[in-house]
């Protein structure tokens, strides 16, 4: 079917069609010297014998990128139906904002100063989240009369330093000509994506402060003694008791974060100080329906094991069987039976 658009200067004609197949075979009569091709390419196609879009399609594609380069090899799966590509879905992030409603009509412009630094704060935290900085706030101030006043403010070079931010804002409220009362006060902040440089500020000087940490360290220390706070050192070990053990904390040395997609929530293992010996039962009974934890937590409704650890026999010998087992209240537990012993012991949980 073929529509023929009026137009006071010329007329278009649009071909509307069945399918993808009646395009395509409507595509390969096109001639190559009425599309937008380099001169070098078509010219080359024309020494072959190849003419129309039909014939360039035949041409296979590993050779056309090979003899002709990367353009004519997308060009190839362009015009073969093979370079489409869906749409591509970017996140949307909210915009940086939020307002406030005052209780009470405001015409003071130092209070109004004060009202505007609270939403700065969290602004500026926000930005600081998205690892971006600011170069512009607008401030939208809601009079009596039901009129809005926008005041935009823009630095040359973009930061989240709250004080310069105040200090203009200060200079432009000293200006402003209230001829009524402020109820409402919305704030926008727009920004751009911090370089390497930038980023490295964020690395530097963390959220995280690392001398107040250290001063409440000591704090927990003069109180409760100096062996009260510990970290974890790994170790050689074959048992997982023996795998690890704990140091004072000397210093508190906060890692940089580094966030990245997790597909699943991870899950941590916590490892009991001592393993709690657990109710008798035999080995060689059904875990269904064992009352591991008591009545409260439910039936065992899941046991996945035996994984068999031994060791210390150049001392004393140990031979545990590990299992994992579901309780009816979702709670996954970590346990073990000890061959030598004969007796099942809670060895940590799973959350």
């Amino acid at each position: 079917m073929r529509i023929t658009q009026s137009h006071p200067s010329k007329q278009r004609a649009y071909w509307v069609l069945p399918n993808a197949r009646e395009e395509l075979k409507r595509t390969s009569l096109v001639p190559l010297n009425r599309l937008n091709i380099s001169v070098k390419l078509r010219d080359a196609l024309c020494k072959l014998g190849i003419h129309t879009v039909g014939d360039f399609v035949k041409l296979p594609a590993s050779g056309v990128k090979e003899r002709f380069g990367r353009d004519a090899f997308e060009f190839h799966r362009r015009v073969s139906g093979l370079g489409w590509q869906p749409l591509n879905a970017h996140n949307l992030e909210e915009p940086v904002q939020d307002h406030l409603y005052l209780d009470h009509s405001e015409t003071d412009t130092d209070r109004l100063l004060f009202v505007v630094r609270r939403i700065l704060i969290k602004l500026i935290r926000s930005m600081r989240d998205r690892y971006q900085l600011a170069n512009q706030v607008e401030i939208r101030l809601r009079l009596d009369t039901r009129r809005d006043q926008i005041e935009t403010l823009k630095t040359t070079k973009p930061t989240l330093d709250l004080i310069q931010w105040t200090e203009l804002i200060r200079l432009r409220f000293e200006t402003l000509n209230l001829n009524a009362g402020i109820r409402e006060v919305h704030v926008r902040m727009s920004g751009v994506t911090a370089d390497d440089e930038q980023l490295r500020v964020f690395r530097e000087n963390p959220k995280r402060d690392t001398e107040a940490a250290t001063r409440a360290l000591d704090r927990l220390k003069a109180e409760f003694g100096e062996g009260t706070v510990v970290k974890a050192e790994l170790r050689e070990g074959h048992l997982p008791e023996a795998s690890f053990r704990w140091l004072p904390l000397e210093k508190i040395c906060l890692p940089s974060p580094k966030p990245g997609p997790a597909e699943e929530r991870p899950l941590v293992r916590r490892i009991l100080p001592k393993p709690t010996p657990l109710p008798y039962r035999q080995r060689h009974e059904r875990n269904d329906g064992w009352l591991v934890k008591g009545v409260a937590a439910g039936p065992a409704i899941d046991t996945q094991g035996p994984l068999k650890v031994s060791g210390g026999w150049w001392v004393r010998e140990v031979r545990r069987d590990y299992y994992f087992v579901q309780l009816q209240n979702d709670e996954l537990l970590w346990i073990f039976f000890d061959r030598h012993r004969r007796k099942w012991f809670l060895h940590g949980e799973i959350a």
